[in-house]
């Protein structure tokens, strides 16, 4: 067990200088001194990220999707309730690419095999493919309440469910379109 690291309790509190402090052996029964906890400001939560994208801006900044690009690692794409996308580079958090015109939070957004396209996809339905060369939107469609989506590992293919059960393939950028209807039912005698 790392002794900088607390069992239980409150926690540890960064000193500065790799040093971290036991804040329940430090401050006993005073940790239950409300007005000492918030002088303190150990109710803050310790934030020890490398990089922090801000420009989300829904009513609570809520990120649904966040992915890296496969052969880039530098970028990275988020979707959020503010109903976008941004197409980030993760040393600087310089947005490259803000994908707009959804109409409800964006619960996917990632890129496809060899990350030339983009999709990103709403929780209405509404879906858009992004060409990162031109950074210009290349295929959209609106559909009705999507569940999950996700490219094939190998072709441009966007891959969706929908709350109706129905599964929908599509061929990026022609539209090519399979349907997978909702199952059918059987009976085992």
């Amino acid at each position: 067990m790392d002794p900088d690291q607390p069992e239980e309790g409150y926690g540890a509190m960064d000193c500065g200088d790799g040093v971290a402090m036991n804040l329940d052996d430090e401050l006993g029964e005073d940790m239950e001194d409300p007005e000492l906890i918030e002088e303190i400001g150990i109710n803050q939560a310790l934030d020890n990220s490398k990089q922090t994208f801000e420009e989300h801006n829904g009513d609570e900044n809520e990120v649904y999707c966040v992915n890296v690009h496969p052969t880039q690692t530098t970028l990275a794409v988020s979707g959020g309730k503010d109903d976008k996308a941004y197409i980030w580079n993760v040393e600087t958090a310089e947005k490259l690419l803000e994908c707009s015109g959804h109409k409800d939070s964006v619960v996917f957004a990632d890129f496809n095999k060899d990350g030339t396209l983009l999709a990103t996809a709403d929780l209405g339905g509404f879906i858009q493919v992004w060409k990162l060369e031109t950074n210009q939107q290349i295929w959209s469609i609106d559909s009705s309440d999507l569940e999950w989506a996700t490219w094939h590992p190998l072709a441009n293919v966007l891959l969706v469910g929908f709350a109706s059960g129905e599964v929908y393939m599509w061929k990026v950028p022609s539209g090519d379109t399979k349907v997978f209807p909702v199952g059918i039912r059987t009976t085992v005698k």
